[in-house]
């Protein structure tokens, strides 16, 4: 009977609830899921959950993803499906088992307010893990505190990661850029169905952090998606950072073939290699990608994306929407796990001596892949260095490296976004979260590590509302003003959604004051909001860390790429000689002082 009551819906294209299991009808056919009762700081509401909706097909490897067919019967969305392709562990979480990893993966969650509402607005998270890990399927990104206690409809979707989702051979056979093809394909679905759930689909706000923050800044690059969504959020991340996207179709052609013959798929058409590489297993294949240490990521690929982000921005070729921007205040903590991979789960950091930070900070600056020389390390290291501890040989140059690594890979990439987004026209934020929290998002009731400060990840916890979420709550301590910090935090970002201002409510309220004040970045006021427990409101954060990594260093750069070969080698020894000098004096003048010669 129940069955039969959920079709008669059906022809009217309604959500309802039947024998209390929320049933919708979506164009691929009728799906259920699960209505939960929500019960936090004061306010008891309900929330319809759907879990595992596919979004497409099952993908053809190596190709782009398909329009999912209807289905027979009742789709059961009442639990998580299949992750996409990763490492089973987190070595930094080890407590986050993805147990069930497929390829058949392009699942999306969705959370929604019951009752149902009326053009709810509507959020679209994509997730990070440096395009090669992460999934949906996580009680930890659970939507359920924003739905409750803001009323906008959340949805959450995997993607297709690493060599799946971003191998290319450098050419047409395998353009790559599949993930982005996925997450694509995820809006055009929810552009689709989203008002069978009461959401409004002229009203959908992109947002995601990391990998995910440059997946959503890629699409407003992007002519083939940038339709797809109406707002854009992004945390820690920026199509324009050094890791955001390649441009070089030899690279991926050369490393597209070292994995063939990794699987021994020997040969020299490109054509003939994805034939090959579709009939490797896919352990086998994620196998051979890890051991090769293969790095595929997004590229310009002449379908996803037609040229650099870099060469689009300067000419304002990108969304013109509101944006949200913003990162992470010790973003470069993340760094120091590679290096020192014994304090993964210590409450206390590592020691960095001088001679360890003037190797972590050169070895950034050559991840990057531009040019470096010691001149252009040293103007770094002037910049950030605290001169005043320099003569202490035991000084720990912990708190000193962190902004490096932070303001090269993160802030300053998210601050060229905000300047060329702001506009009289559209309105642009920035925040800066510095809150360090009493748990880490690396640190699970008696597990994990301690010492990321208010690091790269830690700003997520708060906008899912993790003390909220009772799945995990328990394992997971935060103070009465830190969950005061979340509601705040779910507050700005639905706003942000659901009028382009995060500082107000709906389109017709005026900005608001106190604490939830929020002026929009412009230049040259370049004002942003401080995501702290006080939340004040500041301006011109790195603004000087951000002209050094900009035009200074590319006049730096241009300067020397410039000089003849045997200038620069000059130039190199004489920095060299005047440090050997100043030592030989300082040698000299000790020992004119305390010289014994009869």
């Amino acid at each position: 009977m129940a069955k039969v009551t959920g079709y008669m819906f059906m022809l009217f294209g309604l959500t309802t609830i039947v024998q209390g299991v929320p049933y919708v009808t979506v164009q691929q056919g009728q799906l259920f899921g699960e209505t939960l009762d929500f019960n936090e700081d004061g306010l008891s509401a309900k929330v319809d959950v759907f879990k595992g909706i596919p979004y497409a097909e099952p993908p053809i490897r190596f190709a782009a993803p398909r329009p999912k067919e209807p289905w027979v019967g009742d789709w059961n969305a009442t639990r998580f499906s299949t992750c996409c392709i990763q490492p089973p562990v987190d070595p930094w979480r080890p407590w986050e088992l993805h147990k069930t990893v497929d390829e058949d993966c392009l699942f999306l969650n969705i959370y929604a307010p019951n009752p149902k509402p009326t053009n709810a607005s509507v959020m679209v998270y994509i997730h990070g893990g440096s395009f090669s890990s992460g999934t949906a399927m996580d009680n930890d990104l659970s939507g359920v505190p924003m739905a409750a206690f803001e009323g906008v409809i959340v949805v959450v979707i995997n993607y297709r990661l690493n060599v799946f989702g971003f191998f290319s051979t450098g050419d047409s056979v395998a353009p790559g850029n599949f993930g982005l093809l996925d997450q694509a394909e995820a809006f055009k679905w929810v552009k689709d169905n989203i008002q069978a759930f009461g959401g409004d689909q002229s009203r959908v706000t992109i947002y995601g952090e990391s990998a995910g923050a440059g997946s959503v800044d890629l699409h407003r690059f992007s002519k083939y998606s940038r339709d797809l969504f109406d707002q854009a959020i992004i945390q820690s991340g920026s199509a324009v950072a050094w890791w955001g996207y390649r441009n070089d179709p030899t690279f991926d052609r050369e490393q597209a073939f070292s994995l063939g013959r990794a699987v021994n798929c020997e040969t020299d058409d490109t054509q003939e290699l994805v034939q090959c590489l579709r009939g490797v297993s896919a352990d086998e294949l994620y196998r051979a990608h890890r051991t090769s240490l293969h790095s595929w990521r997004p590229n310009v690929d002449g379908v996803f994306l037609n040229e650099p982000p870099h060469d689009m921005l300067l000419r304002g070729d990108f969304k013109q929407s509101p944006v949200m921007v913003g990162f992470n205040k010790d973003e470069g903590t993340l760094f120091y796990p590679y290096f020192f991979p014994g304090y993964i789960g210590e409450e206390d950091p590592p020691y960095i001596s001088r001679e360890r930070f003037d190797f972590l900070t050169n070895a950034a600056i050559r991840q990057t892949g531009e040019f470096t020389n010691e001149l252009i390390e040293n103007a770094v290291k002037q910049q950030y260095i605290d001169w005043s501890k320099v003569d202490n040989a035991s000084a720990d140059y912990f708190l000193d490296f962190i902004p490096i690594y932070g303001d090269l890979t993160f802030s300053c990439a998210a601050l060229d976004i905000l300047r060329a987004s702001s506009h009289p026209e559209e309105r642009v934020f920035q925040y800066f979260f510095t809150h360090v929290p009493s748990t880490s998002y690396y640190e699970r009731g008696d597990q994990g590590t301690g010492w990321f400060l208010a690091g790269h990840v830690e700003d997520v916890p708060f906008v899912f509302g993790w003390d909220f979420n009772t799945d995990i709550k328990d394992l997971h301590y935060w103070t009465p003003e830190e969950r005061n910090l979340s509601r705040k935090m779910m507050k700005f970002w639905a706003n942000f959604a659901k009028t382009g201002d995060p500082s107000k409510t709906s389109v017709t309220d005026q900005p608001a004051n106190g604490d939830m004040e929020w002026p929009s970045f412009s230049v040259p006021d370049l004002y942003y909001k401080e995501l702290s427990l006080d939340m004040p409101v500041g301006r011109g954060v790195k603004a000087d860390e951000c002209a050094l990594w900009g035009d200074f260093l590319e006049e730096l750069r241009l300067t020397l790429v410039s000089m003849g070969e045997v200038e620069l080698q000059w130039r190199e020894d004489y920095t060299s000689w005047k440090k050997d000098l100043e030592k030989w004096r300082t040698e000299f003048s000790s020992y004119e002082k305390y010289k014994h010669c009869s």
